[in-house]
């Protein structure tokens, strides 16, 4: 365990499981995962649940999209209202956030569009989740979008728009861009995004270390693609027990 006084989540590698959780099998092994971290989280600190948490990684390929659209899932399975902003604003990236969350593709302005042409951010609503995303931008073609990120506090902007509800951050990978650092100092709560056998203990190790002398109160670290094999006493009661629970679970439903 690299931090004993934070949450922390394994998430197996499963080829043939999605990435993203199912709002209608809320008790599934991966939303029980989460939902557990998330209430690990919410006792850490109690009294700030509606201020920003940054997601974090050290390189790309780590899961932040997946992690974040599932953190906000929880947060809509749980009833509460939920934020994402996507930061990323690197062109050419991969899958997003609200992709992730299966929200309709559109051309509207996004992050980039507000910090490079002064356009309001476009949130779409997802009615049945309860979720808002504002994307990081309808068409980012260059670096200027990471650029301009240095030079804005996306905690006060999200505050103006969404006060009461939680809300997530993903930011771009940290490796190389000092940027990610400077937002993380600002909204100052983080959860670390990882992968198994790709990140190094070491590197967490020391960018935790980093976390700490800017302030920044990391409230969990995740660890994406664990083999089962080497998952934690806890996540393997969970696995097994889930065909017990479910068949249950399915007979209430359709009650």
């Amino acid at each position: 365990k690299l931090v004993s006084s934070n949450a922390i989540l394994e998430v197996a590698h499963d080829t043939e499981q999605a990435p993203v959780i199912d709002v209608n099998n809320p008790i599934s092994p991966l939303a029980n995962r989460y939902r557990s971290f998330i209430n690990e989280i919410d006792a850490i600190e109690p009294a700030d649940k509606y201020a920003p948490i940054a997601i974090l990684s050290l390189e790309p390929g780590s899961g932040r999209s997946a992690t974040a659209a599932n953190l906000a899932l929880i947060r809509s399975i749980k009833g509460q209202k939920t934020t994402l902003l996507d930061a990323d604003l690197r062109p050419n990236t991969g899958h997003r956030s609200g992709t992730k969350l299966e929200m309709k593709k559109q051309q509207v302005p996004g992050l980039y569009e507000y910090l490079t042409q002064g356009t309001e951010p476009f949130a779409q609503q997802d009615d049945a989740t309860n979720i808002s995303v504002i994307g990081a931008g309808a068409h980012i073609k260059d670096s200027i979008g990471l650029l301009k990120l240095g030079q804005v506090n996306l905690k006060a902007l999200l505050s103006r728009y969404f006060s009461d509800s939680f809300s997530f951050i993903e930011l771009p990978p940290a490796l190389g861009l000092e940027v990610s650092l400077e937002q993380a100092s600002l909204i100052g709560r983080a959860i670390i995004v990882t992968r198994s056998g790709h990140t190094r203990r070491k590197d967490i190790k020391q960018y935790l270390d980093q976390l700490q002398k800017r302030g920044i109160s990391c409230l969990g670290v995740v660890l994406n693609d664990v083999a089962p094999s080497r998952m934690s006493i806890s996540n393997e009661f969970n696995e097994s027990n889930y065909q017990k629970y479910q068949h249950s679970y399915e007979v209430s439903a359709n009650a």
